[in-house]
């Protein structure tokens, strides 16, 4: 067996960097982030690394860089993004992908850039396990595909009201607290419209995997975290009872050196703290037009009334 790779699934605002932490609070874990954004964190905007200092200044990144380096040259994190670009963009809203033989040298070269790059975390961690909480479907697919990664797929999904109502605010950047560039307020249509573009695809990339993915709702994550980190325990084959013994205690996780991302990242300790303002700020009315126009996803997912 590969290297053991979790990666969590989804549409954005939807608990993955909480469900991202909690799960590095095993000893033999380490919670990375979105690594599909690593290079434009360091590279372009300079994002703060959670440990709080800028991920292009903070030494564990540049261990891995350094080590990711010397694995497949010197010009790592320039050449990534164009590989990732190609490989792990879904085209026409489709999941497509052609059969190994069929790729070439451009396949095997980003395959050996990503596995060479889980395998630097890895390594700079003394971790066992690595997390990436990028969500994108099309890159939950390919790397499905990389020869000596032990993958496991969490589809994590929240109810559509309440990404709705998270994505109506807007925010100013601010590089400490985690907001690199100004976020601007989407409207519920348009969030209802991509929330459900996704985790459509996500729906097919976990048919696709079968036994190697899973479906884990937030508002199940969060009423009952015990039961819900039992069946990722089961379906990882690792033991998460300590950090559930934590987290019903009131207790925090640190989120150690997670790069892009929600600004709950930026936080010193993360807690469990159930979000549903949704229920009481948005009226009765727009709670049932938003859960209309998701249609029969809401109803898949059991986003109830």
């Amino acid at each position: 067996m590969g290297l053991k790779v979790i990666y969590i699934m989804g549409y954005g605002r939807s608990g993955s960097t909480f469900l991202g932490t909690a799960l590095g609070g095993h000893p033999a874990v380490f919670a990375a982030g979105e690594l599909s954004n690593i290079v434009k964190a360091r590279k372009v905007h300079k994002e703060y690394c959670s440990c709080g200092v800028r991920s292009s200044d903070c030494a564990f990144w540049n261990t891995v860089a350094q080590h990711w380096n010397d694995a497949v040259g010197d010009c790592a994190e320039l050449d990534y993004p164009a590989m990732m670009n190609r490989f792990e963009r879904a085209r026409h809203g489709l999941l497509h992908r052609p059969p190994l033989h069929q790729r070439g040298r451009a396949w095997e070269r980003y395959a050996n850039y990503t596995r060479s790059l889980f395998s630097a975390i890895a390594r700079t961690s003394s971790a066992e396990t690595v997390v990436d909480s990028s969500k994108k479907p099309a890159r939950a697919l390919a790397l499905s595909q990389i020869e000596d990664i032990d993958l496991r797929v969490i589809h994590l999904v929240r109810d559509v009201r309440g990404v709705a109502l998270s994505m109506q605010k807007s925010w100013r950047p601010d590089p400490k607290k985690g907001i690199a560039v100004p976020l601007a307020p989407l409207r519920p249509s348009q969030v209802t419209a991509h929330w459900s573009f996704v985790n459509a695809q996500a729906n097919r990339v976990r048919r696709r995997l079968g036994a190697r993915a899973m479906l884990m709702r937030y508002e199940d994550l969060i009423a009952a975290p015990e039961a819900a980190l039992q069946q990722i325990s089961a379906f990882t084959d690792m033991d998460f009872v300590p950090v559930v013994e934590r987290l019903s205690r009131g207790g925090g996780i640190e989120p150690g050196h997670q790069i892009a991302g929600n600004r709950l990242r930026m936080q010193s300790s993360i807690q469990l703290k159930p979000d549903t303002r949704w229920r009481r700020e948005l009226s009765p009315l727009r709670r049932y037009w938003i859960r209309s126009l998701a249609a029969w996803l809401a109803f898949y997912y059991s986003c109830r009334p």
